[in-house]
Order: C-alpha cells, then sequence, then structure tokens
C-alpha cells in the first residue's frame, strides 16, 4: 500500500492507466482526453483528484491498519 501512494498522482497506476484506456479511444475528442487527464486547468482533474482524495483516504487506511497491529501485539 506504502508503494501505491508513493509515486506522484501522475505515475499512480489509477491515473496511467486511465490515461492508457482513454488513448485507445478512438472518438474521444483531443481536448476531452485532455480534460479529464487534468493537463490543463479544468474541471475535472484527475491528479488533484488523487492527491486530494485518494492518498488522504489510503494513508488514512495505513494508519488504520498500524493501529490496529499495536493493539494485537499489546
Amino acid at each position: 500500500m506504502q508503494g501505491f501512494i508513493g509515486v506522484p498522482a501522475h505515475e499512480n497506476i489509477l491515473y496511467t492507466s486511465l490515461e492508457e484506456r482513454l488513448n485507445k479511444i478512438v472518438e474521444l475528442p483531443e481536448h476531452e482526453r485532455i480534460r479529464i487527464l487534468g493537463k490543463e486547468k479544468v474541471l475535472i482533474d484527475t491528479k488533484v483528484l488523487i492527491d486530494t482524495k485518494v492518498y488522504p483516504a489510503y494513508k488514512l487506511t495505513l494508519s488504520q491498519i498500524g493501529q490496529r497491529r499495536t493493539l494485537i501485539l499489546v
């Protein structure tokens, strides 16, 4: 789990997988691909969502797992 949050958002598997899948959609206009991936200032910014929502949730989960391990060992 540490490795999941240990990389910049644009290198995270969520982002890279989305980018890969979007690139396979021939009918998707380039401006939409750019908008979705957050490569410009836009409403949907995948990198920002990963940084502000996904990573904090994973950090909280890791913290809770660590606390439970401590309780089990005590």
